[in-house]
């Protein structure tokens, strides 16, 4: 029996051994990478992150536009900022409240737990804030208001990782969200417990962002920076790990050296929203990853800096680091952003906007817009807009165009209140403002075309024709006979009007649409999203009023010098007169220069027939009843030089329209606009003399024969 029980006791033993051997051996061949990889990842640290380097917009001198510069900033680790969010204390003590119930704690027990945890680190906090509060010399109370966006961000965005997980969890078809308030909204409906809520944020979320520092206020002077560093070197909020709880980090941040020049094209870069976060994995990182955004960073809001948003924003770099071994897998480097370069010229935006300080009745200033376009090339030189604001004081001017709204606590009060956007609309492009008599020549040159009207050709203005019945009689200045090249030199409203009642409506609708008004004309490079371009810019298609609608006898009438239901933004009209200019050849202006913006000519006019538009125009400035005489003249350049060829429009704003040729090639296109109630030529006109002298100067034209102009 004995030796039974001997044989059996050692053939389990062998069972066991073999079993054992069978584990080893599997541990050892197949999950022993596993294992290895377990222990290692003890000792390894987060992905760290280089971060990105934004491309430089530039000019078409290669001045730079916008530019990532190096900064010093204050930073906050988010286990110190986290100190000052009631919604954490919340969880902490619902957390021990809970996990302590068997022994029924009171609440003065709970209190003195986290007095113990956190009393010291506390203190400590309140005091360092104070003396960070003295260094940086600003109050308390902002730093403070930095922490809580810290904290707003980071509980918001945990709070929509929460929700995720709540519908994975409860295995429901996922429902998107709006934004991350939208989310902890939704949240708070799904789990209406408020400790099982906090816990699944709190404790089923890591989101990179809490394990990082956290940017504050604006970048500092290096010798702030280092009075900072030196105070706070030896501080730490939590000694066991050393962590410190501020620190100053060279980063970058985004300047504009020209402040205020091309800003309604250059753009603004804007904080992301916590929906656009994505947390990186552990392991080597996927392109995604590399382009991803990380909370607190900027992208481009609006023009140039969002339109090439993809281009300019390069990649990250990514490295992951083990406390013995030194870098784990490979890591990556950065990829700078790519650059863009504009078609403007700095120098000549600015220029033009510092002349409308000056522009206005007795030298005083003015609203407006103009645009210069190098004929040629369809390249615009100059796009400017008035009022202006500073590109590097954008987030920081809170009041710096104010209108008057209603205020709802009492309706018989009204209260003013920033409206950024009215500064930031662009008025040369993405206005759209009655034409006015500028339109006249794009008219002519299609009446031409058409076989409407010949090159001598007469028509009678002359309101004493009973069969009339048009606008009131004060629009008609009784030219009497009148032909091609005195319409425009005299802009004559009763010969455009007979005119485009020759052509027929339809007919005049669709030479305004070839010659680029009633759509949207800029190019873009092939690779540029067109869908971005509307946010980027906003320009505007203008309006020409349909055929066979409502529009009546007498609104037809006034289309046909200019008013009414019609209108569209003054690149329409500068690039109208490019065309004229070009001899018949339309070319779609851009603003871009790099990447490169393929366009094709298109002839919409004979050579001659717009050669009898320009000579009208001539008329306009170098004759004496020309309706731009007394602007030009004396003209500050000889015939053999350079010629000009111009045109006035009268609406509720000041216009004028015109290109300038050199006979050794160079061609200049403009189309100003000031928003006052006055005659073309008294306003607008003078505007645009100074604006060709200007181009002069940087070149774009022969030096002017005499020293002033009128």
């Amino acid at each position: 029996m004995f030796q039974r029980r001997l044989l059996v006791f050692i053939g389990l033993l062998l069972v066991s051994m073999a079993i054992l051997l069978a584990r080893l051996v599997q541990l050892q061949l197949f999950e022993s990478a596993t294992f290895d990889r377990e222990i290692q990842k003890m000792f390894e640290g987060r992905p760290s992150w280089l971060a990105t380097v934004r491309g430089t917009i530039s000019d078409i001198k290669g001045r730079s536009l916008a530019v990532d510069e190096p900064c010093y900033r204050v930073h906050m680790h988010y286990e110190f900022t986290r100190l000052y969010d009631q919604r954490f204390r919340d969880f902490m003590y619902l957390e021990y409240e809970t996990r302590k119930k068997k022994t029924h704690p009171t609440e003065k027990q709970i209190r003195a737990y986290l007095e113990e945890k956190y009393g010291q680190q506390q203190a400590n906090a309140d005091k360092w804030l104070s003396e960070l509060a003295l260094v940086l010399d600003v109050s308390r109370q902002e730093i403070l208001s930095e922490i809580k966006r810290i904290n707003d961000s980071i509980f918001s965005l945990r709070a929509y990782m929460a929700r995720k997980n709540w519908y994975k969890a409860n295995k429901l078809p996922y429902q998107g969200v709006q934004s991350c308030d939208e989310a902890v909204e939704d949240l708070a409906r799904k789990i209406e417990d408020p400790y099982t809520r906090l816990r699944q944020i709190y404790r089923e979320t890591d989101p990179s962002e809490i394990h990082n520092y956290h940017p504050i206020l604006d970048s500092i002077s290096r010798e702030t920076a280092f009075a900072i560093e030196n105070k706070f070197l030896e501080l730490y909020l939590d000694n066991a790990f050393l962590l410190q709880p501020i620190a100053i980090i060279a980063s970058k941040q985004r300047s504009y050296p020209y402040g205020d020049a091309a800003c309604h094209l250059i753009g603004q870069m804007t904080p992301i929203g916590g929906l656009e976060v994505v947390d990186a994995n552990w392991s080597q990182p996927t392109d995604q990853d590399l382009t991803a955004y990380h909370l607190g960073e900027r992208r481009g809001e609006w023009g140039v800096e969002y339109m090439f948003e993809s281009r300019l924003r390069g990649k990250r770099g990514w490295k992951k680091v083990n406390r013995y071994l030194g870098l784990v897998d490979e890591p990556v480097d950065q990829q700078m952003g790519l650059d863009v370069t504009m078609t403007v010229d700095i120098e000549l935006q600015k220029a033009i906007e510092n002349l409308f300080s000056t522009a206005g009745p007795d030298g005083a200033g003015c609203t407006g817009a103009a645009v210069v376009i190098d004929v040629p090339t369809g390249e615009v030189r100059a796009m400017v807009s008035v009022p202006t604001f500073d590109l590097d004081k954008y987030y920081n001017e809170k009041n710096f165009y104010l209108i008057n709204e209603i205020d709802p606590d009492d309706p018989n009060k009204l209260k003013r209140k920033p409206d950024p956007l009215r500064r930031k609309w662009n008025r040369a492009l993405s206005w759209p403002y009655q034409p006015g008599s500028t339109i006249k020549a794009t008219y002519l040159l299609g009446a031409l075309e058409q076989g409407a009207i010949g090159e001598y050709d007469t028509i009678l203005c002359d309101f004493s024709n009973k069969n009339w019945s048009g606008p009131p009689e004060r629009a008609i200045h009784h030219h009497g006979p009148t032909d091609a090249y005195e319409s425009i030199m005299k802009s004559c409203n009763m010969y455009y009007i007979k005119l485009g009642q020759r052509m027929g409506y339809a007919s005049v609708k669709d030479w305004l649409l070839k010659s680029g008004f009633g759509r949207q004309i800029l190019a873009w490079p092939s690779d540029a999203f067109e869908n971005r371009s509307w946010r980027s810019f906003k320009e505007t298609s203008g309006h020409i009023a349909p055929i066979g609608g409502r529009l009546s006898r007498k609104a037809e009438i006034y289309i046909y010098f200019g008013l009414g239901a019609l209108d569209g933004s003054i690149l329409h009209i500068a690039n109208s007169m490019a065309t004229i200019a070009r001899d018949g050849v339309y070319l779609a202006p851009t603003l871009i220069a790099s990447p490169k913006v393929n366009r094709p000519e298109i002839r919409i006019a004979s050579t001659y027939n717009a050669q009898i538009v320009q000579k009208g125009m001539a008329a306009v400035i170098y004759k004496p009843a020309g309706t731009a005489y007394k602007a030009f003249n004396p003209v500050s350049w000889s015939p053999e030089k350079l010629l000009l060829y111009g045109k006035t429009g009268s609406t509720n704003d000041s216009h004028f329209s015109c290109y300038a040729r050199a006979f050794d090639g160079r061609t200049i296109a403009i189309a100003v606009m000031a928003e006052i109630h006055e005659n073309g030529g008294v306003i607008a006109a003078p505007l645009a003399n100074k604006i060709l002298r200007q181009c002069a100067k940087l070149g774009y034209l022969p030096r002017p024969d005499l020293d002033s102009a009128n």
